[in-house]
């Protein structure tokens, strides 16, 4: 199981999940003298450097751990390969799908944090995006090696 390829692969985009589920930040929203931080975990928002309100966000750190636990599973069914690769792609959808709820979440609260009395305003994406976004390429690169293993058996199974 650990001499193979993808295990590396998944294990490093698990390892980008723990991370972000952890509190990674995601967002960061800045008006005239408010900031928000979005946080896997909470939302944090400051005025002139000092915080004003936490707020709990846990659909995001639900997200992480839920798509965590897949890639452990997908690792662990390494036995059967038909049933690792099938797993596999429907954990690329689900992660797919999470990185473009973590986008819209970006368009939505800059629409949200838009005031006719705000002049000067921005929002930027903070590393966990960008980490969840490696750890994305990591899992679609775990992909490309069962696909590989299932070839090199395949063409096994057919000299015999």
């Amino acid at each position: 199981m650990i001499q193979r390829i993808q295990t590396i692969y998944f294990s490093l985009a698990a390892l980008v999940l723990v991370y972000f589920s952890v509190g990674a930040p995601i967002i960061s929203f800045y008006g005239n003298d408010i900031s928000y931080l979005l946080k896997s975990n909470e939302l944090i928002a400051t005025t002139s450097g000092n915080p004003v309100a936490e707020t709990s966000v846990k659909y995001y750190f639900i997200g992480a751990i839920v798509l965590t636990l897949w890639v452990i599973y997908v690792i662990i069914s390494f036995r059967n390969l038909k049933k690792q690769l099938s797993a596999a792609r429907i954990g690329s959808f689900m992660y797919a799908a999470y990185l473009m709820i973590i986008v819209l979440s970006y368009f939505i609260g800059e629409s949200l944090t838009e005031n006719p009395t705000v002049s000067e305003k921005s929002a930027q994406f903070e590393l966990g995006v960008y980490l969840l976004a490696v750890g994305y390429i990591f899992y679609l690169f775990g992909i490309r090696g069962i696909k590989k293993d299932k070839k090199l058996i395949d063409s096994v199974d057919r000299i015999r």
